[in-house]
């Protein structure tokens, strides 16, 4: 099964209201529910770690078009992945 399957097709059905109404925020989804909205990027993705640890969430401005984002050298397996930095992001920011 692909990752955040369940939240992308709860932010495309709930798109239009959840822009109308959560303006300008950044919304947390986990699963088929709406966990949070925030003011930055950096809110939601603090608030989403702290809650869901290493779990997979969805952290998106709303009515916002999805960020792909390419990283060829992770692909080919020419980098690795450094998910301990991230982690230790997460908890530094949730403990702020």
């Amino acid at each position: 099964m692909e990752v955040l399957t369940a939240e992308l097709e709860y932010y495309e059905k709930h798109r239009e209201v959840l822009a109308r109404d959560h303006p300008g925020r950044f919304l947390v989804i986990h699963g088929s529910e709406l966990h949070g909205s925030f003011d930055t990027l950096d809110a939601a993705l603090a608030a989403g770690f702290k809650e869901f640890g290493s779990e997979p969430f969805l952290a998106r401005g709303a009515g916002e078009d999805a960020l792909q984002l390419v990283a060829p050298a992770l692909t080919f397996g020419l980098l690795v992945d450094n998910s301990v930095s991230l982690t230790m992001w997460a908890r530094e920011e949730c403990s702020r």
